[in-house]
């Protein structure tokens, strides 16, 4: 015999063990979706410096391998970038007039920094950026681009975010701080 007063459905408890498992899941995917955009704006930033790169050399090649970038190694007065505006990056870099192509991925214009030489270097010849881009003073000078510092006659090293002299005029290495602080080295060597 069956009971004609019982229910079909779901009891309390399964709904909310439901509702507890639903939740994680949404949990889980808010936490990693960030972190997943971050990612794919980093790789692109990394892109966009070697296409830079390729650019710069395409620019020596055509100017006795002379370095384009318009700023002074002095240390004194303002920074002066080379930002959408100016000539060689019209030309070597923002193909067919597209400035979107020397943007970055969170909006912001690059802009190239002709970088003074690093204040110090280690026992091996090295010199460890982070300090440079941690600096108060640096974050208020360049507030409006994402900038890209240059240094002439320089090369990266294995170690993140760390640079070496290099021999030779024409080699220089870029430097650009990506989401979470880590620090992001090419070069031309």
């Amino acid at each position: 015999m069956t009971n004609k007063n019982s229910k079909k459905g779901f009891t309390i408890i399964e709904v909310v063990l439901v509702l507890a498992i639903a939740g994680l899941i949404f949990l889980m995917v808010f936490i990693a979706l960030p972190a997943l955009q971050r990612s794919q704006r980093n790789t692109r930033r990394r892109s966009d410096m070697t296409r830079f790169v390729s650019a710069i050399n395409d620019y020596q090649a055509n100017n006795n391998y002379k370095l384009p970038f318009s700023g002074s190694e002095s240390t004194g007065g303002p920074a002066v970038y080379d930002t959408k505006d100016t000539e060689w990056v019209k030309k070597y870099i923002i193909a067919g007039g597209d400035a979107e192509q020397f943007q970055d991925p969170d909006g912001t214009d690059y802009a190239f920094l002709k970088a003074v030489l690093p204040g110090s270097y280690n026992s091996d010849g090295e010199a460890d950026m982070s300090s440079v881009f941690n600096r108060t003073a640096y974050k208020k000078e360049t507030a409006g681009y994402n900038v890209i510092a240059v240094y002439p006659a320089h090369h990266c090293t294995e170690k993140e975010g760390t640079i070496k002299q290099a021999s030779g005029n024409k080699f220089f290495a870029m430097v650009m701080q990506l989401e979470g602080g880590a620090l992001n080295c090419v070069d031309n060597q």
